[in-house]
C-alpha cells in the first residue's frame, strides 16, 4: 500500500481529493508612461482541521504588471493560505453543560479586561458560548491584538475546565 514515493499528497491526488487555490489578481493597466501594478491574489482561508480534505492548499497569484512605454508596472502580490483555529475546542458533553454566561459576566468571572469585554460587546458577542464558535483570524480581522486573543484563550480555557469538571462530577 505504501511504496516508494508515497506521500500524503500523492495519495490524496490519486484518490481525487480536490485542491484549493487562492484568487488571481487582475493585470495592471497599460500606459504611455508607467504601467499599472498587478492586483492582489487573495489567499484561501479555512479552518486548519479542514485542510486534510484537500490534496493541496495553494496561495493566491498576484496579477501581471501592466505594460508601460517608459516603465512596466510591478506584478501583484499573491497571499499565502491562512489557516484559522477555534479559540477553544470542546466536546459535545461539555458544551451542553456549560453555564449560560453573558459576555459581561464571563469577563468579570474570568478576569478579562474591560477593553476586551467592550470589543467583544461592540462586535455582537453576547454569550461566553459564542466565543467558542469564533476563531483567531476572525478576531484579528476585527481589530483584536494577539495579546488580547491570548487573554481570551486563557479565560476560555478556565471556563471550559470549570464546565468539564462540572460534567465529570455529574456522571
Amino acid at each position: 500500500m505504501y511504496g516508494p514515493g508515497y506521500t500524503a499528497t500523492s495519495y490524496k491526488t490519486q484518490r481525487n481529493f480536490p485542491a484549493v487555490t487562492g484568487g488571481r489578481g487582475g493585470a495592471g493597466g497599460k500606459s504611455n508612461r508607467t504601467g499599472g501594478g498587478g492586483g492582489l491574489g487573495e489567499a484561501p482561508r479555512m479552518a486548519v482541521e479542514y485542510a486534510q480534505y484537500f490534496s493541496a492548499v495553494n496561495g493566491g497569484d498576484g496579477g501581471e504588471g501592466g505594460f508601460g512605454a517608459n516603465q512596466g508596472g510591478l506584478g501583484g502580490i499573491g497571499q499565502g493560505p491562512r489557516f484559522s483555529q477555534k479559540l477553544m475546542h470542546t466536546d459535545a458533553a461539555v458544551r451542553v453543560r456549560m453555564p449560560h454566561l453573558s459576555v459581561k459576566d464571563f469577563c468579570r468571572s474570568y478576569g478579562v479586561s474591560a477593553t476586551i469585554c467592550k470589543l467583544l460587546s461592540d462586535q455582537g458577542f453576547e454569550t461566553a458560548g459564542s466565543l467558542l464558535e469564533t476563531d483567531d483570524y476572525t478576531l484579528s480581522d476585527i481589530g483584536f491584538k494577539q495579546g488580547q486573543i491570548a487573554e481570551l484563550k486563557r479565560a476560555l480555557g478556565q471556563f471550559v475546565a470549570y464546565a468539564s469538571a462540572s460534567t465529570s462530577s455529574r456522571k
